[in-house]
């Protein structure tokens, strides 16, 4: 038997509805109190019309912020590989978020506690460091002394929603930064080892660090240096 689950944000539908449902509730001794019965009338539609529940909430239907409530549906009408369709549904308790969930949370929070552009003076050996007086001068250095560069580390297909959010927050402090903090969240998420992941974590040590990152040229961090 299929257990079934209902995405929120605020406590309210966010994938095609914006119901507001009766929330579980936590007892003293950490059981669950169920919410209340929703049900809805009509012709059963797929993406239509009723309640749809998720199979897999991470895999496809999760978004950035949302809850996850494991559910109990009247008799399911349509089912499918990703998602059920119910005309009857009540949540039973919230679900705990997974280690890689949590630990992409706080990566993104801490983004904002980067020193961007705020040099600390003791650059990484293996850095190949440019000082120049702007961003552009640095880049024209780079590129005449690296020649072509290589291409970035593939993304994989997990975290979508984490990848935007890592980049929205990087975005407001230093946007150059942006994807390497999306880099990251994918290494978080995934859970990732080995050499790309490695890799990941030096591009983001360079903004930890307070310098920018230009270019990975074959696999050497090119960083600029504005003081």
């Amino acid at each position: 038997m299929s257990e079934y689950y209902k995405i929120l944000v605020g406590g309210k539908s966010c994938n095609g509805g914006a119901l507001k449902w009766s929330l579980p509730k936590q007892k003293p001794d950490g059981s669950w109190k169920p919410g209340r019965w929703h049900r809805v009338k009509g012709d059963p539609e797929m993406c239509k019309h009723g309640i749809h529940v998720a199979k897999e909430p991470y895999r496809q239907w999760w978004t950035w912020g949302a809850d996850v409530y494991r559910v109990e549906t009247g008799p399911i009408v349509v089912e499918e590989s990703d998602k059920a369709l119910t005309m009857s549904c009540r949540l039973l308790s919230l679900e705990a978020k997974p280690a890689w969930l949590t630990n992409a949370e706080a990566f993104i929070a801490s983004i904002k506690d980067v020193p961007f552009f705020k040099p600390d003076g003791q650059p990484r050996s293996d850095w190949n460091l440019f000082t120049a007086p702007t961003w552009d001068a640095a880049w024209a250095a780079a590129w005449a002394a690296a020649g072509d560069a290589a291409g970035d580390a593939a993304r994989d297909a997990a975290g979508d929603a984490a990848w935007v959010a890592a980049r929205a927050a990087a975005w407001d402090a230093a946007g150059a930064a942006a994807w390497d903090a999306a880099l990251m969240t994918r290494v978080i998420v995934g859970e990732l080892s080995g050499p790309h992941a490695e890799h990941a974590k030096a591009r983001w040590e360079v903004w930890q660090k307070g310098y920018a990152l230009l270019c990975d040229v074959n696999g050497e961090l090119c960083v600029y240096d504005a003081q």
